[in-house]
């Protein structure tokens, strides 16, 4: 199920400083970070640490100040398709249907119609929207968007997934469904995910490694590497709090509370 890592991501030495003439205003501190082709990766944190600033380098909308940010040896200097980023809050076409927001990226790409068909009857069928195919984003509630967006991402099979905290605006159902979701894909997909989350059960539940963020600047203060998830998907069970888990949250909460 799960292939060889090799590095993928490599920030050295970052630093971000939206006034380089003061240190007010510095947001990222000394960060080194190394993510391998095809983990699932969580950075959790307090509020204001830098885990936005840190994924928006990653996904090429934000300059580093000083250090190398790297994917596959190369600078990170835009964004591309390769890299997939699902926001908080959906993103989606109002003007365009749920079939045709889930079809725009593989349309735009040229993909033959037939196989954009194909992906996106898939994706419906996955977060369950099937019937809602011809409505428009305003017909939906906030967690049926949230699916839309996933199915949108999702439906161009980037290489890299970037997600920033995108179910924290869900109920209970549906960050569920979503997260079940997810994992799903990342196991049959194999890509690489990192996601941004405030929520430590979550990050033990899907991560494969946790880095912790200390205190604005924001520095990487511990990285824990967890197997919860890969449980799930091995046992079909999501039962898998154990001793060792609750002592895994207690410690992560203990260094960023």
């Amino acid at each position: 199920m799960f292939e060889q890592a090799t590095d993928l991501i490599q920030l050295t030495a970052v630093n971000l400083n939206f006034d380089q003439n003061t240190t007010k205003n510095h947001v990222l501190k000394d960060i080194d970070l190394t993510i391998n082709s095809g983990e699932f990766v969580c950075i959790i944190g307090p509020s204001g640490c830098g885990k936005t600033s840190l994924l928006n380098i990653i996904a090429g909308y934000q300059p580093v100040s000083s250090g190398t940010a790297l994917i596959k040896g190369e600078m990170i200097t835009k964004p591309d398709w390769h890299r997939g980023v699902i926001f908080q809050h959906s993103s989606l076409y109002p003007w365009l249907t749920v079939e045709k927001n889930i079809a725009y990226g593989p349309t735009v790409r040229g993909l033959p119609q037939d196989e954009i068909n194909n992906i996106v009857n898939q994706l419906l069928d996955i977060v369950q929207l099937e019937k809602y195919r011809e409505y428009h984003p305003s017909q939906l509630s906030g967690g049926m968007q949230q699916r839309v967006a996933f199915s949108q991402t999702m439906a161009n099979h980037p290489e890299i997934i970037l997600m920033d905290e995108p179910f924290s605006a869900l109920d209970s159902l549906t960050r569920k469904l979503l997260q079940d979701f997810i994992r799903q894909m990342w196991a049959i997909n194999h890509q690489t995910i990192l996601l941004i989350t405030h929520d430590i059960e979550e990050a033990l539940l899907l991560g494969t490694s946790i880095y912790v963020m200390g205190k604005e600047p924001g520095q990487i203060i511990d990285k824990i590497d967890v197997d919860y998830s890969r449980q799930i998907l091995a046992n079909g069970n999501s039962d898998v709090k154990d001793h060792n888990f609750h002592r895994l949250e207690k410690l992560i909460f203990d260094k960023i509370k």
